[in-house]
């Protein structure tokens, strides 16, 4: 609805304004003090000589862009390393995990309760670091040339390397 609303505008935008500018007579021209039954019909080269030349519109200077610069990729080497050490560390502290489980030993992260199967566990944990990889390129699609978009998956990686040391210790 609204790309319909928008289309319409910019097909009579440019009319309805063109109309609104010539119907208003300009502001030096005399009225009659009183009503009278002779009109006389607006001319316009009155209007346009009166005015000085810096209140009239100019239309936008055009550039010209290369066609060889391209914008930057988003999905590049960098992002993908990361991407990868990601994706890693969550499935080494998914396996560490379930290395480490026993009767005696439970599972530390409430969400998958204390003895989790590695099903369960791939099946939660998936979908995260996706939508965290898919939140990291978004945010390097907005800002290229940025690099916060790095954040998201250093926290990822660095939360389940933190929790592979844990479980290696104890």
């Amino acid at each position: 609805m609204l790309r319909i609303f928008l289309l319409f505008f910019l097909a009579t935008g440019p009319q309805l304004f063109s109309q609104q500018a010539t119907s208003s007579p300009p502001a030096d021209l005399e009225l009659p003090d009183a009503p009278s039954a002779i009109r006389q019909p607006y001319d316009s080269t009155v209007a346009s000589s009166s005015k000085p030349a810096s209140t009239l519109v100019r239309p936008a200077e055009l550039s010209i862009q290369d066609s060889k610069s391209k914008p930057p990729r988003v999905v590049d080497r960098q992002f993908l390393l990361l991407s990868a050490l990601n994706f890693g560390a969550m499935i080494a502290d998914i396996e560490m995990t379930q290395y480490k489980l026993s009767p005696t030993v439970r599972e530390g992260n409430p969400l998958f309760g204390s003895h989790p199967s590695r099903e369960m566990m791939y099946e939660m944990s998936l979908p995260v670091v996706f939508a965290t990889t898919m939140w990291s390129r978004q945010l390097k699609k907005n800002a290229p040339h940025s690099k916060r978009w790095m954040i998201v998956p250093i926290v990822g990686a660095s939360v389940h390397t933190a929790a592979v040391i844990w479980n290696a210790h104890y």
